[in-house]
Formats: structure tokens, sequence, C-alpha cells
């Protein structure tokens, strides 16, 4: 799709913007722009394609299991019992989401789902099943917002609840 997408802005600027022959050189310097773009989008969509790995979850009684083998094989194997949470976080000021998994420990660590189709619900309601002591969002498009400290003092000052 972002392959196509780019291909149609291209022919939008150079039918719309770069008219004329004064912009012949800038017409040639975007057409090799987006052919460079064009290469490598479709390069790596190839090397997803040929590779062909996805994000794998699952919750047993006693486990939990995330393996992402498209960045770097990472992945981790934990008893639920070790589990307190599970949190989505959306940053305020970018929108970033962040999902995370916390433990007794203190330690906590990351796992990307949000690009995968997986039923987060089905995730929530095993991972309640297996430990009901774990802290699950309210819903799987529920996400805590977290603000710079800045923010936190100037709604503060303002008397606006976080």
């Amino acid at each position: 799709m972002n392959a196509v997408l780019l291909a149609g802005i291209c022919w939008a600027i150079i039918t719309y913007i770069l008219t004329g022959p004064t912009h012949e050189d800038s017409r040639d310097i975007v057409l090799a722009a987006v052919l460079l773009a064009e290469l490598i989008i479709l390069g790596i969509a190839l090397y997803f394609f040929i590779r062909n790995k996805e994000v794998q979850i699952w919750v047993s009684p006693s486990e939990f299991h995330y393996s992402d083998p498209v960045f770097g094989d990472y992945g981790f194997t934990a008893s639920v019992n070790d589990i307190t949470a599970l949190r989505q976080i959306r940053s305020a000021t970018n929108q970033y989401a962040e999902h995370i998994v916390e433990f007794k420990t203190g330690e906590s660590k990351r796992i990307m789902y949000q690009n995968y189709s997986i039923d987060r619900q089905k995730l929530f309601d095993a991972l309640q099943k297996a430990n009901p002591s774990i802290i699950v969002p309210d819903g799987p498009w529920e996400y805590e917002i977290t603000r710079p400290q800045w923010a936190h003092k100037v709604r503060e000052k303002l008397n606006i609840d976080d």
C-alpha cells in the first residue's frame, strides 16, 4: 500500500506542482528519489514476505509466552504468578503506544502486539483466568495516558485532573 501511495503522490507532484520547462531538473530528482524509495519499500515488503514470521503470544494456566521473531528474535516465557500487570500506555504528547508486562520483581518487559491481529480481549481474559490478581486494561483499546512532568505541573496549577 505504501508503494502505491508513494507512486500516486509522485504523480500528483509532477502533474500539478512541477509543471513547465523550468522544473525539468526537479522532476528528474523527484523521480529518482521516488524510484529509490519504491525499491526500498518493495525490498522490505519482500523481505517480510519471504521471512513470513509472526509474533506468538500464548497463556497457559502456569505460563505466559511472548515471541517476536521479526525484531531480533526477542521473546520470553514467565510464570503467570510472577506477573503483576499488563499495561497499555499512550503518550499524550506524541501518541506513542507501549505495551508492558510488569513483574513482582519490579522488572518490566515491552511486548509489541499492536500491529498484529491479536485478540486483545482474549489475551486479557486468559491472563485473568490464569492469575486473577494480574491487572489488565479495562478494554482492548483502553490506554493509560502519560504526560511529561512539566505538563503535570501546569495541569496542577490550572486545577485540571489527570
